[in-house]
């Protein structure tokens, strides 16, 4: 019984902290978009459409040539990583607005 309780436990830490994460980030996106690479490692990686964007230089450029944005999070599923506490396993599905036009935002990481 024990076990299942600390799965639980596991459980509800992610989805508080996946909530919380996609919160400051799409509030950051929207709002404070030169602040967003803070977000990033410094090597981090973002496919957009299919395209590459690498390291704090490069994604701070392509944040800010993005048209403003204004999205909403319909879903979030994460799961706990077995063995580790603190990190998760986030898929996030969502819509928003680009300079007035739909977008739909996928998000899928590992935290």
């Amino acid at each position: 019984m024990a076990a299942s309780v600390d799965f639980k436990t596991y459980v509800d830490q992610a989805c508080r902290a996946a909530d919380e994460f996609v919160n400051i980030y799409y509030e950051t996106m929207d709002k404070r978009r030169r602040a967003l690479t803070r977000l990033y490692l410094e090597k981090a990686t973002l496919v957009w459409n299919g395209n590459a964007v690498s390291g704090q230089e490069e994604l701070n450029k392509f944040f800010e040539m993005l048209p403003s944005s204004e999205f909403q999070v319909n879903v979030l599923d994460c799961q706990p990583v077995h063995g580790m506490s603190y990190v998760f396993r986030l898929l996030q599905h969502g819509a928003g607005a680009l300079q007035n036009r739909l977008a739909v935002s996928s998000l899928s990481v590992l935290w």
